[in-house]
């Protein structure tokens, strides 16, 4: 899921994001758990719960904190399973019935979308500009002391009195 569209679609009145994906290139690979795991990025950043399904890598529901709910499992196995979860989610703003059926969600923890904006949804990625805005502040300001090193005045009258050989000119 790319961040900007997560943010996008949570603007215009999200109540939750859906991720279908085609994970088979990745096989059996650490790449399953990191694709899924920026899922639990989108959640966090917006605040909605994500319903993620996926041909060959991890399905499931995870929650608006981030908390992988329901992971769509057969003993124990995450990858390379066929199977369905249903549940029910509560929207918060929309117009719809008080619950809709759902594949992969689970409500049994409380969990509802919520109206609440993060400052990521509401700003993007201006604070990582800031970031690097203040970092590149810092750099120069160091490469500068580098450069140019900062006397203390006393030594400063020590260097003027002393000529070469250390004999007082």
């Amino acid at each position: 899921m790319f961040p900007d569209l997560s943010r996008k679609f949570t603007e215009e009145g999200a109540d939750f994001l859906i991720n279908i994906t085609n994970d088979a290139h990745f096989h059996d690979s650490p790449a399953l758990w990191q694709h899924f795991t920026h899922s639990v990025f989108r959640a966090v950043e917006n605040h909605r719960p994500v319903i993620r399904a996926s041909n060959n890598g991890i399905s499931g529901f995870i929650d608006s904190y981030g908390r992988p709910i329901k992971i769509l499992n057969e003993n124990g196995k995450t990858v390379g399973i066929s199977g369905f979860v249903t549940s029910e989610i509560s929207p918060v703003r929309s117009k719809l019935p008080k619950t809709i059926t759902a594949p992969l969600v689970q409500t049994s923890n409380g969990i509802n979308p919520s109206s609440h904006r993060t400052l990521y949804t509401r700003f993007g990625n201006l604070f990582v500009y800031f970031n690097i805005f203040y970092l590149m502040i810092l750099s120069i300001i160091a490469v500068k002391k580098s450069i140019h090193p900062h006397t203390p005045a006393c030594c400063e009258a020590g260097r003027k009195s002393v000529g070469m050989g250390g004999k007082k000119l």
